[in-house]
C-alpha cells in the first residue's frame, strides 16, 4: 500500500495550469469546443494521476503475491476475484 504524495499533485497541477495559459496564449481564437477539448485533456491526466495514486494507497492494491495476469486484471480496474 503506497502513500499518496501530495506534493507531486500540488506539482502536476501547477504544470497543467501553465499548460493551459500558454495554451491560450497560443491559441487566442481557439472557439469554445477547442478550449473545453485542451481543459478536458488536460484534466484527463490529473485524474489519471489522481486514480493511480488513489488505487495505489489502497490496501486492495498490494499485488506482490499476485501471477502476472491477476496484477494486469487488478491494473485494469478488477477487484480480489476474477483471475
Amino acid at each position: 500500500m503506497g502513500q499518496i504524495d501530495e506534493r507531486a499533485w500540488t506539482e502536476l497541477n501547477g504544470a497543467v495550469q501553465q499548460e493551459l495559459v500558454a495554451w491560450r496564449a497560443a491559441h487566442p481564437r481557439a472557439t469554445l469546443a477547442e478550449i473545453e477539448a485542451a481543459v478536458a485533456a488536460a484534466l484527463a491526466r490529473v485524474q489519471a494521476q489522481y486514480l493511480r495514486d488513489l488505487v495505489a494507497a489502497s490496501p486492495l492494491a498490494d499485488m506482490a503475491g499476485l501471477s502476472g495476469a491477476a496484477r494486469r486484471w487488478r491494473r485494469a480496474g478488477g477487484t480480489s476475484g476474477g483471475c
